[in-house]
């Protein structure tokens, strides 16, 4: 289910890695593939290149990190910064609780 999702990226293989609690899954999807699925999903965010966050994994936005609740840092653009902490601080206020989905 895409709850488990912590976030993903686009290694210098162009293998795209799932990063779940406790473990990453590399797949063969583009990651191209991979956004058309889960951007439609309001969870979901690029906010760095190659780099797509689940929401509701995120602890706290840093100037130039979001901190995710396994602890783990995932970078935001500066370039997108401005749009991404927007969109973020849009989301908290549509979802103030999890998004429970099993798609």
């Amino acid at each position: 289910p895409l709850d488990s999702i912590c976030y993903l990226d686009r290694n210098i293989r162009r293998k795209v890695q799932i990063h779940l609690n406790g473990h990453t899954l590399e797949i063969e999807n583009s990651y191209q593939d991979c956004c058309e699925q889960l951007l439609p999903d309001p969870r979901f965010i690029e906010c760095y290149h190659h780099v797509l966050v689940n929401m509701d994994r995120i602890l706290q936005l840093d100037e130039d990190d979001f901190l995710l609740n396994n602890g783990q840092r995932v970078p935001v653009s500066r370039r997108k910064r401005s749009e991404v902490k927007h969109q973020y601080l849009h989301y908290l206020t549509a979802f103030p609780e999890p998004i429970i989905n099993n798609t």
